[in-house]
C-alpha cells in the first residue's frame, strides 16, 4: 500500500521549539515532509514555492507578523480552505483572536500551549482530514 505523504511548513522562529515539534510529530500515524520558515515572509514565499497540504504556525513571529500573513493566504485564492494549526501560549489570547478574525477562506485550527504530542498529532490529523475534503 501506498500511504500518501504531506508536505507540512513549520513556521516559527525558535528553533527549539521547531525541534520540539518534529520530535513530536515523529510518532504520527502517518508520513510527514515538513519544512521551516522563521518568519511570516520567508514562509509566505515558501508556501507560493511548493505546495503544502498544511500549515503550523507560531502566532508570534518577528517582523511580518502572523496575522499578516494569514490576511495575505485569505485573500488569495489558492489557499482557498488551506488548513493552518495556528499555536500559542494561552496568555496571547487577545493577539490570537486578532489575528484569526475575517480569515473564512482559511481551514484555521488552534492549539494553546501547552499541549502535549497526542494533541498535536490529532490536530495535524484534523488538518490532512480536512484537506482530503
Amino acid at each position: 500500500m501506498n500511504e500518501k505523504t504531506y508536505r507540512l511548513l513549520i513556521v516559527g522562529d525558535h528553533p527549539a521549539t521547531a525541534k520540539t515539534l518534529i520530535t513530536m510529530l515523529e510518532i504520527a500515524p502517518f508520513k510527514l515532509e515538513i519544512a521551516f520558515a522563521v518568519d511570516a515572509q520567508s514562509a509566505d514565499e515558501e508556501l507560493r514555492r511548493i505546495k503544502y497540504d498544511g500549515m503550523v504556525l507560531d502566532l508570534m513571529l518577528p517582523g511580518r507578523t502572523a496575522a499578516v500573513l494569514l490576511s495575505t493566504l485569505n485573500e488569495d485564492p489558492a489557499f482557498r480552505r488551506f488548513p493552518v494549526l495556528v499555536y500559542s501560549p494561552v496568555e496571547n489570547r487577545y493577539q490570537e483572536d486578532h489575528a484569526l478574525k475575517n480569515q473564512q477562506n482559511l481551514r484555521i485550527v488552534t492549539l494553546p500551549r501547552p499541549y502535549s504530542p497526542t494533541e498535536l498529532i490529532e490536530k495535524i490529523r484534523d488538518m490532512v482530514r480536512l484537506e482530503k475534503n
